[in-house]
Order: structure tokens, then sequence, then C-alpha cells
């Protein structure tokens, strides 16, 4: 190969390992995002219905199996009643959000991954 298909050989990697760092980092970044504000919504939520005392209804859960099988659906009604809506449902948006980028993510991998191959063989072969 001549010198020059060589430099052009080595800017096509350069580029390519640029791209598939900066695509890969950015999608563990939003994920990593997501799943905070999962998390944060969710402790939320909690705080918001300790402040109420209706986390106070799952003690009924541990009484006998008879118990909690006639009470379980007041039980739900009653969360339903006290839950606050409008953080559920931004708590359900960002379970479905993450959800989502995971199964993203997941179809992605091969793909990611066969590039890294590729880069790692050109970078770490001695033929460069």
């Amino acid at each position: 190969m001549t010198k020059l298909e060589k430099k052009i050989i080595r800017k096509v990697y350069t580029h390519e390992t640029k791209k598939t760092t900066t695509e890969l980092l950015g999608r563990i970044l939003t994920i990593g995002f997501v799943l905070a504000t999962v998390l944060y919504i969710g402790s939320l939520l909690i705080r918001v219905l300790d402040e109420q005392g209706t986390l106070e209804v799952f003690e009924i859960f541990h009484e006998d199996a008879d118990v909690v099988r006639t009470y379980f659906f007041e039980v739900v009604g009653i969360l339903y009643q006290e839950i606050p809506k409008h953080i559920a449902a931004s708590l359900i948006l960002a379970v479905v959000a993450l959800l989502f980028l995971i199964v993203l993510f997941i179809k992605s991998v091969h793909r990611i991954s066969q590039k890294l191959r590729a880069l790692r063989k050109y970078w770490f072969s001695s033929a460069r």
C-alpha cells in the first residue's frame, strides 16, 4: 500500500472510532440519565405517599393469607385514590422510555460490538 492509501485508511478508521465511541457513550449516558430520572421520580412518589401515611396500608400484608385475599382490592383502591396521579404518570412514562431505550440498545449491541472488534483489530495490529 502506498503512503497516501495508508493515510486515507487511517483517517477513515479515526473517524469511525470517534463516531462509534460517541454513539456508545451517548447511548450509555442517555440510559443512565433516564434511569436516574426514574429513580428520582420513584423516590418522590414514595416520599409523598409516606407523608400522606398511605404506605401504612401495606401493613395488611403482614397478616395471614386469608386477610390479604379479602382486603387486597380494597388496598389497591385506596392506593389508586391516594396516589398523586401526575407523579405516577410521570413515573410510568419514564419507565416506558427507559425500557424503550434499553431495547434499542440491546438491538444495536451486536452491530456496535462488530464495529469495536474491527476497530480493535485495526488499531492493535502490527500491520498498520
